[in-house]
Formats: C-alpha cells, sequence, structure tokens
C-alpha cells in the first residue's frame, strides 16, 4: 500500500502529498562491518532532498502536467488564489475572530451541500476525526471504533485514536478493499461506531458501489452503532456511487470533509452531522487547541474551492478514465514485461501505477523525462512495497482535460525510453560500487540479484532474481577412508550452550533448559553471559577444534578434557578469527586479513562489539589484546560447565550418538556416501558426475576436502540445525542433528497469511536466517547481503509488520532479530529451513 508516496519509500509512513522538508535519517545508525564501501557521492538525505527539489523545478517548469500540485506552487502563486476571492465573500465584512465571520459563512456552506444541518471548521482533518468519534463514544458509551486496517487513522495518525482520544481502532479487514457488510456483521467485538473512508485512499482509491455503500450502513444500524464517514476525498466520489453529495452524506451521522486535498484549498476541515453533536464537537474543537484566532484566508480559500473547483470534479473523474485506459495501452506499446494500472477503470480523478522497476530508478526516469520534455507525466513521487516494484499516484485536475488519449501515450513512450536507459545505468552502477562478488571460495554471504518483475522470469509482485543457496563442499579425489562418523563431546557441549541461550531455537529442549537452568550456579551462569556470542548464535567453530588442525584430517576424541587438547593446539590467529565469526561479521571463507595482523579488521571487530553492549566490548577487547588468558578462561569455563551439568547430559547422550555414528558408517561402507548423506538428512545430495555434495541451506558457501578428509558429527541436542563448518583452511565439517522433537502447533488463519506473505521473498529469508541466530542493525545486514541499506529496510519493515522481528535499541545502534517462538508457530519445516 501508498504511505505517504515518499521516493524511497524505506522511511516511516508521513502525511499525505508531504515530502521530506528536513533531513531525512537513515533507518539506524549502526556500524558498516566487512570491508569498508567506497563512500556515497551524495549523502542519501541529500539525495532524497535533491530529487525533491528536481522534481518541484519539472513541475514548474513543465509545458504539460496532468495535474499542478499546490506544494509544487511558490507562495506568490498560492496567494494570487485569493485575487478572486471577492467572488465568494464580501472583503469588506468584518474579520474573522475565533471562528465567526467568514468561517461562519464557510460552516454554513458545507452544511447546507452535505444535507446536514450544522458544520464545524476544524484546522486539520485529524482533528476533526478524533473530535467527532471521541463524541459519538460518549454517547453510545462503547470506545470502539470498527474501521478498515488501512484507513487513515490506522496508518497516518501515529495511533493518535487511543493516545489521545481514548478510543479503541476495530480493524474490519486489511485486504485492498473496501470492507463487505458481512464484516460488520460477523465482527466479533461489540463496536459504537463504523468509520468507512469514502474513498480508500491506501488500497488506490477505491469506493463501493452505492449498493454496498448502503448494505455497509445497514449492518452497522442493525449492531447498534452510528456511522462516521471519513469524507477527505468525498466531494470526488459523487459520480462512481451515481448519487448527489447530500444524498451521500445523508447515509451518515456524521461526515468530515477536506478542503485542500480536492479543492486546493490552503488547508483546514469540516465536520458536518446533527447541530447537537457539532455543537459538542466546538467545545472539543477549543479544548485540543483547534480553536483559532483568525483563519480568514484558509476559510476564503476553501470557498473558492467550492465554488470553482468542486463543479468541476465529475469532468476530473470522467477524463481520469481516459488517461489510465491511455496510460495501460501505452505501457503494453513500450513492450514493458509487466504493469497494472489500479483499479483498472478509476474510481475518482486519482488512481495508482504499478511498474516493475525499483522506485529510485522510476523517479529518476520521471524527472528526467520532465526536465528534456517538458511533460510530466507523473507529478508524485514513487513508493516501493516491495523491493523491485515501484507505485505512484495519478490525479487528473484542470490542467489534465487537455491531454488526449493519444498525448498520454506518447507521454508514455519518452518515458519508457528513459526508464530504460535509467534501469540500466542503475545496475551498472550498482555493481560497480559495490564490487563483484568474490569467486573461488564463494562468499557466504554474498546477496541476491533484485531484478525488476518479468525480468528474467520474476514472479509479479516479488520481483526477485536469485542465484541458488546451498553449501557446495568439492570431495574430487576424497577416498572412501577420509570420510568419518564420529560423535564429539565438544560439539554437544557447544549445542547445550546455545540450547541454554536460545531456547526458542530448540522447542523441544524447554524441559531440559528449565530443569539446567534452575541449578545452575549464579556464578556460573554470570560467566555464561560474558561470552555468550560464542554460542547464541549457533556455536562457534572453537567447539570443532579438529577440523582446524593442520593435515585437515583429524578426528573427534572420545572425552572433553581430548578434545580441550585439540582446541589449545589452535593458533592464537585461529582461535579469535573463529570466536568473532559471528558476532563481528568476519568474511567465513575468504582470505581476508586475519584479525590479529590487521589494524583495520581488528578497529572493525570492536566498532561491531559495541553494538552488542559493554559486556561484548569488553571481551573483544581481552580477546584481542591477550588471547592466551581468554583461551584459559573459556577452558576452564568449559570443564566447569562438564562438572555442572553436561558430564550427566553426555553419559545419557553418548552412546545414542555413537549408535547413529556406527550405523551411518555401515550404510557408508556397504552402500556408499550417497546413501550415507540421505540417512544424515534430505537437504543433503551428492553429485558423483561433479565430485560435491550440495547442502540445501540458505545460505552460499563453497569448500574443499583438498587431499583432506570428510567429517560429520551427530548431534543429539541440535535439531533443527544442520551446520557445515566451510572455513577456509579447515577441514569440512557437517553437523548433523539425531532424531526430532513434536511437531509445533499450527498457527491461526490470520497469521498464516500475514506471516507467510511477508516471507515468500528469497531475500526475506535469507534475512530470517541472519536474524534468527543474532540481532543485526540495517548497516551490517546491508553488508551481509550485498545490498543498501534502505533496501534492507523495506525488507525489515514487512517483517516487522508480521510481527515476526523485534527491534530494540542500544545506544546509538537499533539492533533486529526474529522472533524464533512465532516463527516456530508457523510449523517446523520453516524453522528447521532458517536454522539450518
Amino acid at each position: 500500500m501508498i504511505h505517504g508516496m515518499s521516493d524511497t519509500a524505506d522511511q516511516p509512513p508521513r502525511a499525505y502529498e508531504q515530502e521530506p522538508s528536513g533531513p531525512v535519517p537513515e533507518p539506524d545508525s549502526g556500524p558498516v562491518s566487512g570491508p569498508a564501501p567506497e563512500p556515497e557521492p551524495v549523502p542519501e538525505d541529500e539525495r532524497r532532498r535533491r530529487r525533491w527539489e528536481r522534481r518541484r523545478r519539472a513541475a514548474r517548469g513543465a509545458r504539460r502536467v496532468l495535474a499542478r500540485s499546490s506544494l509544487q506552487s511558490t507562495i506568490r502563486q498560492r496567494l494570487a488564489l485569493l485575487d478572486a476571492a471577492g467572488e465568494v465573500y464580501d472583503l469588506d465584512e468584518s474579520v474573522d475572530a475565533y471562528g465567526d465571520g467568514v468561517v461562519a459563512a464557510l460552516e454554513a456552506e458545507v452544511a447546507r451541500l452535505l444535507g446536514k444541518e450544522a458544520a464545524a471548521f476544524f484546522p486539520t482533518g485529524t482533528m476533526a476525526q478524533q473530535v467527532a468519534l471521541r463524541c459519538w463514544a460518549g454517547r453510545t458509551g462503547n470506545p470502539a471504533v470498527a474501521l478498515h486496517g488501512k484507513a487513515h487513522p490506522e496508518v497516518h495518525e501515529r495511533a493518535a485514536f487511543s493516545q489521545v482520544s481514548g478510543l479503541r481502532p476495530v480493524r474490519l479487514t486489511d485486504e485492498p478493499r473496501q470492507p463487505t457488510a458481512e464484516e460488520v456483521r460477523d465482527c466479533e467485538e461489540p463496536f459504537g461506531a463504523l468509520m468507512l473512508e469514502l474513498p480508500l485512499r491506501d488500497a488506490g482509491h477505491l469506493l463501493p458501489s452505492w449498493q454496498e455503500l448502503t448494505e455497509l450502513v445497514e449492518a452497522a444500524r442493525e449492531r447498534d452503532a452510528v456511522v462516521h464517514f471519513d469524507g477527505a476525498r468525498l466531494w470526488e466520489s459523487a459520480v462512481h456511487l451515481g448519487r448527489p453529495l447530500d444524498e451521500i452524506a445523508g447515509l451518515a451521522d456524521s461526515v468530515y470533509v477536506s478542503f485542500y486535498k480536492s479543492l486546493d484549498g490552503f488547508g483546514g476541515a469540516a465536520l458536518a452531522g446533527p447541530s447537537t453533536l457539532v455543537e459538542e464537537a466546538r467545545t472539543w474543537r477549543h479544548r485540543y487547541g483547534g480553536l483559532v484566532f483568525q483563519q480568514f484566508p484558509t476559510a476564503l480559500a476553501a470557498l473558492l474551492g467550492l465554488e470553482r473547483e468542486l463543479p468541476r470534479l465529475p469532468s476530473y473523474v470522467r477524463h481520469a478514465r481516459v488517461v489510465a485506459a491511455a496510460l495501460a495501452e501505452g505501457f503494453a506499446a513500450a513492450g514493458l514485461p509487466w504493469s497494472r494500472v489500479h483499479p483498472e477503470v478509476p474510481h475518482t480523478n486519482e488512481f495508482q501505477v504499478w511498474l516493475p522497476y525499483d522506485a529510485d530508478v522510476v523517479a529518476e526516469a520521471a524527472i528526467r523525462t520532465a526536465e528534456e520534455t517538458g511533460t510530466l507525466l507523473f507529478a508524485h513521487a514513487w513508493d516501493a512495497p516491495v523491493p523491485g516494484l515501484a507505485v505512484t499516484e495519478v490525479d487528473v485536475r484542470a490542467a489534465g482535460l487537455e491531454w488526449s488519449a493519444g498525448d498520454v501515450r506518447t507521454a508514455v513512450a519518452d518515458f519508457v525510453a528513459r526508464l530504460g536507459r535509467e534501469d540500466g545505468a542503475a545496475r551498472g552502477g550498482r555493481t560497480g560500487r559495490r564490487g563483484p562478488v568474490p569467486s573461488g571460495t564463494g562468499s557466504a554471504r554474498a546477496g541476491p540479484r533484485v531484478a525488476p518483475i518479468g525480468d528474467g522470469g520474476g514472479v509479479v509482485g516479488g520481483g526477485v532474481h536469485h542465484e541458488g543457496m546451498s553449501v557446495s563442499i568439492d570431495i574430487a579425489g576424497l577416498r572412501p577412508e577420509r570420510v568419518a562418523i564420529v560423535p564429539s563431546p565438544l560439539a554437544e557441549l557447544g549445542m547445550a550452550l546455545h540450547a541454554l541461550a536460545e531456547p526458542g531455537h530448540h522447542p523441544g529442549l524447554q524441559g531440559w533448559v528449565t530443569g539446567v537452568t534452575a541449578r545452575l550456579d549464579p556464578h556460573l551462569a554470570d560467566r555464561m553471559c560474558e561470552a555468550d556470542f560464542l554460542w547464541r548464535s549457533t556455536f562457534s567453530d572453537l567447539f570443532l577444534p579438529y577440523a582446524g588442525i593442520p593435515g585437515r584430517s583429524t578426528l573427534p576424541r572420545g572425552t572433553l578434557a581430548e578434545e580441550l587438547d585439540l582446541l589449545d593446539r589452535l593458533t592464537d590467529e585461529q582461535f579469535v578469527d573463529a570466536a568473532l565469526e559471528f558476532t563481528c561479521v568476519i568474511t567465513y571463507d575468504s582470505h581476508e586479513p586475519l584479525v590479529l595482523g590487521d589494524e583495520r579488521v581488528r578497529r572493525r571487530a570492536l566498532e561491531v562489539a559495541a553494538s552488542r553492549g559493554p559486556r561484548q566490548v569488553r571481551f573483544t577487547r581481552r580477546l584481542l589484546d591477550d588471547p592466551p588468558s581468554v583461551r584459559a578462561w573459556l577452558r576452564r569455563f568449559l570443564e566447569d560447565c562438564d562438572e555442572a551439568f553436561f558430564a550427566e547430559v553426555w553419559s545419557r547422550l553418548g552412546h545414542q550418538l555413537t549408535a547413529d555414528a556406527r550405523h551411518k558408517t555401515e550404510l557408508l561402507r556397504h552402500r556408499g556416501l550417497a546413501e550415507a548423506l540421505a540417512a544424515v538428512s534430505p537437504v543433503l545430495s551428492l553429485d558423483e558426475a561433479a565430485g560435491r555434495i550440495e547442502v540445501d541451506k540458505l545460505v552460499k558457501g563453497r569448500t574443499v576436502t583438498a587431499g583432506g578428509g570428510l567429517l560429520l558429527v551427530p548431534t543429539s541436542l541440535g535439531w533443527p540445525h544442520l551446520s557445515v563448518l566451510h572455513r577456509s583452511g579447515w577441514q569440512p565439517v557437517l553437523h548433523y542433528p539425531v532424531g526430532s522433537p513434536e511437531p509445533a502447533s499450527p498457527p491461526s488463519v490470520e497469521q498464516l497469511t500475514l506471516r507467510m506473505t511477508a516471507l515468500s521473498h528469497p531475500v526475506r529469508m535469507r534475512i530470517c536466517r541472519h536474524l534468527a541466530r543474532s540481532a543485526y542493525t540495517t548497516s551490517e545486514l546491508a553488508q551481509v547481503h550485498g545490498m543498501t541499506a534502505p533496501e534492507i529496510s523495506r525488507h525489515l519493515a514487512v517483517l516487522k509488520k508480521a510481527g515476526l522481528i523485534t527491534t530494540r535499541r542500544r545506544g546509538r545502534y537499533v539492533l533486529h532479530q526474529l522472533d524464533v517462538t512465532r516463527v516456530a508457530r508457523l510449523g517446523s519445516d520453516f524453522l528447521e529451513g532458517v536454522l539450518r
């Protein structure tokens, strides 16, 4: 849906038709980890400001436009509107004071036009509607207001209903259409008022039919509820509804109308209804601070709008239908892979256009077309409901009446020609700016390419083409005897610590986690928190130290003490790099400098640690300054964990894991590697011709056995994680779960619809994979996925709306993390996919 129609759509929704007038902040100010990107030539907020200024200049200088917005005018031009004020009001009358004079005349005219007993002028529609519904709540005794989930108070007023007026919204539907009478009748919660936005702007300026509208009102009456019309754009709705304004307004108990959205006024609104309601509303207007000393310029502009623009609106609506048809024909003739005019036959003089490109690309093409041809086809900003999809609003006013269908088609051809050039330049510029994806080892953090819908077989609504996501293990030349399946006590201890730190990852272990936590020594619990970043994500490669021993063929040992001895054999450089893998976003499987040997990488590690809080900064600094002491600390800690709870766990699980390893080893010997891998997990596959194992995961990576061995390590505590150690220079390890817990309970239909829609995008699934393991800032996710921060922000907004991620602020950092408890309710398949 359209929220404020900003160029980049990476900011919170703003007021209708409002453009950035001040610096626009980034989604968060977290540090960018990884290799420092080349600096942008222009900051994002400045780029947006410049684009707005260019669009405004283009609108002023264009010879032809469909509609000239008041926001694109100068103060002098707007003041000139009052030159004709003497035609609608005697300018020799006394100036107004606190709502009399010309303001009272305007109120009387609105009441007459809408067929209501009285009307009251308000400085804003937000105030008018809050006051109206607050008054109705007092009369009905019910503060609940039934409304559409995309209605203006829900989307654009910052929860003013509940925060200011004590009202409680009850959503009838969130679907991009008007609500139905059945939904009003079937609403489970009692409500005192039904609010209908006519037209429903965020759904495409949609109106119900006259019959549907009367049925909606009748359904509300059946429930003893009053009806209020949010008629900000009611003036232009008469054509579609086929009734005069007073008959339309007569269906409702009260109506709010705006004077600037359709009537080209300076601002202001009016509330019309029974005289007793309006009189009470005047009292609340004063209490809300809406009784302004003098308002004659706004009132005169509103009267002029009623005199001049109101009679023209039907012609604007009819011509909007001509323009909409010509736009659709023009896009088809220009060979666009996909486009949409919504609704196909506009209900008012405003409608939406959807195109399969990035919003920045389309916005630039629209401005450039106006600059180069003097014809401004799209005067409003472009929004991005999802990456790769651009949406704008088109409104037809007086200037648009001069456009024929042929003029529209010609303008479309000019626009599409520049759109193609801008799209090509954007793709090339993006690659050049970010640099190529590392080859050879293949970065596990390389993201998919976001492409226009229809390009390369993309899907409408998603617009994403992505490369295959998996981890590949090159086993060319691997001898059968170099494949080993062996349990590891240290790996299982790592998984136990992970389950204690993130019990939401492991629904089947809740009882065990509760029991261990309850009897844990407080001092040990505190030490466990001190370095929990080593096992909170899944667990660090430090718990598989045998993979890092030179020769790439060392196997796990039978006891924890023996494996801790192997951990001591890792070099300081190996230890520190493995310890900082997850939280400091060290490139995993490429040959970047080691953190201890490169001051730039060291600074980056400390900067990212700062976003995780002072505890992690202290530990990271100790780790970088004195690795031997931290290594000794970690060994003592793991030994204490063994004594406190793990020895009992291993005595119970060790036999099970040994039996599983023995069974799969028999399969390996007698039926081959393919059968053994199939028994380990269906996500493993062997391509014998290519000599590689593919692990189906939401991450891309590559490793090689390179004359060493391949190690498979079973875990009983690990479901649903299936981990692949593919660190450069280390032996490949498959750490796979044995068994699984009971199935999770299914989510509700409403939750399933909302959340699966949010998760039906490959990029968001990859983001979920990272957010399931740790909290990330927007900047870090942008670096990890090879995308811009605004692109990541758009995806995060979708996930947050679905209630799938949580956001918290730590100082100047904003951290996002997946709510795995809610994800688990979607079912084990998806949870296993993102945690694999």
